[in-house]
């Protein structure tokens, strides 16, 4: 359920659990944006495989 206030959603099905809400498309895509990058770095620092950059940055219209 989305909180309160909230409008948008955006989720990287690449990266399971990276989810962010915003007021606005744009402040959503920003969160994810940033959360997305976090959860990159902390993969990359353990060793672990990611995904194509390109496939998760891309967003729909």
């Amino acid at each position: 359920m989305m909180p309160a206030g909230l409008r948008k959603s955006l989720s990287f099905p690449e990266l399971p659990g990276v989810l962010a809400y915003g007021k606005s498309r744009e402040e959503a895509i920003s969160k994810a944006e940033a959360l997305a990058l976090r959860v990159l770095a902390d993969r990359l620092e353990h060793g672990e495989v990611i995904p194509e950059l390109r496939e998760v940055f891309a967003v729909s219209a």
